[in-house]
């Protein structure tokens, strides 16, 4: 679970040294700003262990007030992802070897860990790429 919980961290200082402005830019291809992509890999992974453990109001508040615009997005995803990581990391046996279907899908521990990891990595590199073609705009994309 050590690289899981190392995600939060990089994605955090990955966009460290940015403005909120450049947090929330559109960029010019349509996708998302960086803000949205730290708020969908947050809402991304609290459901993915909500879906073996089920709803946990404390981290559900820590989601709401990183998505209210009420606090600045960085400190609120950082207080956000150390509590999912405490309830991941307190997981119990009982939850760790459950099978639960939902829907057409049946979920376990492997599975829901699997996809945070997957997804988390996906957003980092996303966003690295991002960074990266910023500041070098004649970088080619390597097929």
């Amino acid at each position: 679970m050590s690289r899981l919980g190392s995600f939060p961290g990089q994605l955090l200082r990955l966009v460290k040294g940015l403005s909120l402005q450049q947090l929330e830019a559109d960029p010019p291809d349509n996708h998302r700003s960086l803000h949205h992509i730290l708020e969908h890999a947050a809402e991304s992974e609290y459901t993915y262990l909500r879906m073996q453990i089920g709803a946990d109001k404390e981290i559900q508040t820590a989601l709401k007030v990183s998505l209210s615009g009420s606090v600045e997005i960085r400190l609120a995803l950082s207080a956000f992802w150390q509590k999912l990581q405490a309830r991941t990391a307190a997981m119990t046996a009982q939850e760790m070897t459950d099978f639960i279907p939902q829907g057409i899908t049946t979920w376990s521990a492997r599975r829901a860990l699997r996809c945070m990891l997957e997804h988390n990595w996906e957003h980092l590199e996303e966003i690295r790429f991002r960074l990266d073609s910023q500041s070098n705009p004649n970088r080619e994309i390597d097929n």
